[in-house]
C-alpha cells in the first residue's frame, strides 16, 4: 500500500479520477465531505 496526495484547484474533477480507479479495479469507494464547519452528522457522508 502507497499514500498517494492528489493536488489540485477545486471542481478539477480529482473526485471524479479517484471514483474512476475504484470502478476499474473494482472497489468500493466512498466520500467524505470536510469543511470548517463539519459537525458529526451522517448528512457529511455520501
Amino acid at each position: 500500500n502507497i499514500s498517494v496526495v492528489i493536488c489540485g484547484e477545486a471542481g478539477c474533477r480529482k473526485t471524479n479520477l479517484i471514483s474512476f480507479l475504484a470502478i476499474v479495479e473494482e472497489m468500493e469507494f466512498h466520500t467524505l465531505n470536510l469543511h470548517a464547519s463539519i459537525t458529526d452528522s451522517k448528512e457529511n457522508y455520501q
